[in-house]
């Protein structure tokens, strides 16, 4: 079972540095994007804009599923960790995260199953492609029409799709949460019910 807590600490430090590249691409293309960066490119920069979305998509989706490797483990070793012989500290400590789990549920309707720093990784993208989308429909505001309108339509639509993106991810993954959830005691049940027939 050492193999699974060392699993458990390694997806951390991978979900530690998904939170630090999220932070330094968009930044990256938001500054190259609205030209901060010094480059003698002849391409419009602002297409750059439009990547900011589908980083934080892609970035969320890998930081998801690690949440649901953790939680998988972690379920794993709540419920059947006692019947194969994992260290009673560790259920026992996987029994009381559950709990701690469950009662921020209770009182913070707003978090749910997810943790503070969760909810920033996911707020992060809203905000930045919202930012995308909003730039993008005050320069068709400010501008006349012309060649860069079909840009700001193509920048209003990824920026859109980004906030899109994030609630449809937020709701998948919570689905999936639930499944686990449910999954590990459905198996645990099920051992409990072939030692009793045994």
């Amino acid at each position: 079972m050492e193999i699974l807590r060392q699993e458990l600490i390694e997806t951390q430090k991978v979900r530690s540095e998904l939170i630090k590249w999220k932070l330094l691409l968009v930044s990256a293309l938001g500054a190259a994007g609205l030209g901060f960066a010094k480059t003698d490119s002849k391409i419009n920069a602002e297409v750059l804009l439009c990547c900011i979305p589908l980083v934080c998509a892609y970035v969320d989706v890998q930081y998801d599923n690690l949440l649901l490797r953790i939680r998988g483990i972690a379920t794993f070793l709540r419920e059947i960790g006692p019947k194969i012989g994992v260290a009673p500290g560790l259920v026992e400590y996987e029994k009381f995260m559950a709990s701690a789990r469950k009662d921020i549920r209770v009182r913070n309707r707003v978090l749910g199953r997810r943790s503070f720093a969760d909810w920033l990784v996911q707020a992060s993208t809203f905000v930045f492609s919202g930012l995308v989308a909003v730039y993008a429909a005050g320069s068709v505001a400010l501008r006349r029409p012309g060649p860069n309108s079909l840009l700001a339509v193509v920048m209003f639509l990824a920026g859109m799709g980004g906030v899109v993106f994030h609630f449809w991810l937020n709701r998948h993954t919570k689905k999936r949460l639930e499944t686990l959830q449910d999954s590990g005691k459905k198996y645990a049940a099920k051992i409990n019910a072939d030692d009793v027939t045994k």
